[in-house]
């Protein structure tokens, strides 16, 4: 999945807790309350990457869902 990625910059890590959360172009994605967003896969958390290439920024968790 992280082929799909344009900025080899974006990583996914895994926390001792077995969630996953993603740097986009190296910086931490949050959500609005300051928690930072965590995913309970690598390609959920790969996939939400890939958005945010899409968009050229750090998209807000719902948008661009159908």
């Amino acid at each position: 999945m992280s082929d799909d990625i344009m900025n080899q910059s974006s990583q996914v890590h895994r926390l001792a807790a077995g969630e996953f959360y993603g740097l986009w172009r190296g910086q931490g994605i949050y959500l609005a309350g300051g928690r930072m967003r965590l995913f309970n896969t690598r390609k959920a958390a790969w996939t939400f990457l890939a958005r945010c290439d899409a968009a050229g920024r750090v998209i807000r968790n719902n948008e661009g869902y159908a």
